[in-house]
């Protein structure tokens, strides 16, 4: 099986075995399906050029396999969430947002929307509304730092922003982050490089693009 295939199948397989992450003490589970999903038909609103890679068509793909594996009817499907804007800038400062805001208004919105439900998906698992989620979005993330520009196809690290979330608002000391991609996750490492909170670490082709990513590069001061 190729790596393709593999994901493929471990993403699909993720949803149909039952998680063991138990909901933070005195919140029990109270929905009927262990996991939540994150799907919103604005995530197909982003794109960056016509025969872009990084398409809509991505995101059609795995809702479509969802629809033929007939998970959708097993999972719950989170509401709002919190207001994006002052939980994007604990992770990018304000000249980035502006800057994105200002040059790519469509991925602002749609990213935005993105961080917004990525967060409702913690705070459902944090609560016991759910054990796990499962949170399929676009545009990426994990490139994203504080450049004022798109970054491998990334604007604001969703991911890096629901652990910060997690820390803050719901007390979280030891988070995981495990970014498993043929590139780099320059942006989340970036984040998190001194903070011994998170444990971060990516599965990577050393030579892709961003070039980062070296084995002895393992984190500063308290955060090594």
């Amino acid at each position: 099986m190729n790596r393709r295939l593999f994901l493929s199948f471990a993403s699909l397989a993720g949803l149909l075995v039952p998680s063991f992450r138990r909901p933070l003490a005195g919140a029990p589970v109270s929905g009927h399906a262990s996991t939540g999903l994150l799907y919103d038909e604005i995530f197909l609103d982003h794109w960056l050029e016509p025969g872009h890679p990084e398409s809509p068509q991505r995101l059609r793909a795995v809702h479509s396999a969802l629809l033929q594996a007939q998970l959708l009817e097993n999972v719950l499907l989170p509401g709002d969430g919190p207001d994006a804007h002052d939980w994007i800038t604990t992770v990018h400062t304000s000249n980035h947002v502006d800057s994105i805001r200002r040059h790519y208004p469509q991925a602002h919105t749609v990213t935005s929307q993105v961080v917004s439900g990525v967060l409702r998906a913690v705070s459902g698992v944090c609560n016991g509304e759910f054990r796990n989620a499962f949170c399929a979005t676009r545009p990426p993330g994990h490139h994203a730092e504080n450049t004022g520009r798109e970054e491998g196809f990334c604007f604001y690290n969703s991911v890096a922003i629901a652990a910060r979330y997690a820390q803050r608002q719901f007390d979280l000391e030891r988070i995981l982050i495990v970014d498993w991609d043929y590139h780099h996750g320059n942006g989340t490492e970036s984040a998190f490089y001194t903070d011994p909170g998170v444990l971060f670490f990516s599965t990577h082709d050393l030579y892709a693009y961003p070039g980062t990513g070296h084995p002895e590069k393992t984190g500063a001061g308290a955060g090594e």
